[in-house]
């Protein structure tokens, strides 16, 4: 039955593959000088489009690649498996509400706002980039909202940016609604979130993303436990998202997030160290942990939900990888090199 159900969305995902980098391919990447030679590299591998010019376009065409392959996904899917996927196309509507939040609480006078840029996650997605365009102040937001799986958080993020005028706090809940609904369409599917052993994919992608938002709420933005706690049971029983925010009432200090991660996943969920430099940035250990567990699923064609998954989220990994890497090169500044592509060696 599983066969049945995933064998055409499988087959395609398989010939998608060359939307991937190779190890190779990264090591070339990062041994050049420039953006505009990186660009360059990307054209010619048929990762970006002969046309892409600048940075920011080349960045946007990564991402946008995701919303293409998991709409391509789409049509050959249907039902519980069919929202899965479909929130890899969501995702980018989140980003894209975020990118209003702050344009507006940044540049109240719409004179001064800076041009937007916007993902259109097309027939798959809920909101146009040509919708948020017209955006200019909240209640125009929450009217852009109101059919979407957005509006009832917005509304209450609404409600309380009007006492504080906290913008953080509004994306804040926006943000777990749409994690929570993933998380649900997830579960629909069979995969069991909560489960401390389940390593698959989408599990790992979930725990680390709710590390990702804890850390950053509890040490940079002293929340309260009880908000910092919302992310941990999203993807943990009771005694190991309590076992998290322990870890967390320490403070800030060097590998805080890796260890949270380790209070909830399996020891050989945790990918080996690959060498002595560290990883890109504050996260580089999370999403290296995500691209592990998506190895396993990888290979071959197994006809499953996480095949299908697995591999979006290393095309959405890829796409962040670059993000970092196009712009540390375009401000020539000097970074270690953590690309999705050596856990392959």
């Amino acid at each position: 039955m599983s066969i049945r159900s995933y064998n055409a969305a499988c087959v395609r995902a398989c010939a998608l593959r060359n939307a991937l980098l190779l190890p190779q391919d990264w090591e070339v990447l990062g041994a050049m000088s420039g953006s505009g030679a990186i660009i360059e590299r990307l054209k010619t591998r048929g990762i970006l489009g002969g046309s892409i010019n600048g940075v920011l376009a080349a960045e946007r065409a990564a991402h946008e690649s995701v919303i293409r392959n998991a709409s391509g996904l789409l049509r050959f899917l249907k039902g519980a498996s069919a929202e899965l996927v479909r929130c890899f196309v969501r995702h980018y509507d989140l980003l894209n509400i975020e990118n209003v939040v702050q344009r507006i609480h940044t540049f109240p006078d719409e004179g001064t706002r800076p041009q937007a840029r916007f993902y259109d996650t097309g027939p798959f997605g809920l909101l146009r980039s040509s919708t948020l365009d017209a955006v200019t102040n909240y209640p125009a937001l929450g009217h852009a909202l109101r059919r979407s799986p957005f509006a009832v958080a917005f509304e209450a993020a609404l409600q309380r940016y009007r006492q504080d005028e906290d913008a953080g706090r509004m994306i804040e809940r926006i943000e777990i609604a749409f994690f929570s609904n993933w998380v649900a369409a997830a579960e629909r599917c069979g995969i069991r979130v909560r489960v401390a052993a389940n390593v698959s994919p989408m599990v790992v992608f979930f725990r680390a993303k709710s590390v990702e938002s804890a850390v950053r709420l509890k040490v940079y933005r002293k929340a309260e436990s009880m908000r910092v706690g919302r992310w941990l049971s999203l993807v943990a029983p009771a005694a190991r998202a309590d076992a998290c925010l322990e870890l967390l009432a320490g403070g800030d200090r060097p590998g805080l997030a890796e260890d949270v991660l380790a209070a909830l996943l399996p020891a050989e969920a945790i990918p080996p160290q690959l060498d002595s430099r560290p990883a890109r940035g504050k996260w580089g250990v999370l999403g290296r942990t995500v691209m592990h567990a998506t190895l396993g699923a990888a290979h071959g064609i197994t006809f499953d939900i996480n095949f299908l998954t697995g591999f979006l989220l290393r095309q959405m990994y890829q796409a962040r990888e670059l993000t970092a890497l196009l712009e540390s090169k375009d401000a020539d500044v000097s970074v270690p090199l953590s690309a999705p592509g050596e856990l392959e060696r």
